[in-house]
């Protein structure tokens, strides 16, 4: 399985082969994920204009409650 990328509000795979993620226990191999051919000037800038924006007017609490839903 291949990961997709979330860039500039759409999913998208990067081109080649990309790189294993590899379960550090059992060592089996989960998927891979390439950033090869992503524009990642793009990416940045999309995230530092919505992203940031959106982030900054979170207080630390939300912000903090966001990352703890990451987690579960």
């Amino acid at each position: 399985m291949k990961l997709a990328n979330l860039v500039c509000g759409q999913w998208l795979e990067g081109a080649g082969e990309g790189t294993a993620l590899v379960d550090p226990v059992t060592g089996e191999r989960l998927a891979t994920v390439s950033s090869e051919g992503i524009d990642l000037g793009r990416a940045l800038a999309f995230s530092r204009e919505q992203g940031g924006t959106a982030l900054r007017a979170m207080s630390f609490e939300a912000r903090a409650a966001l990352l703890g839903q990451i987690a579960e």
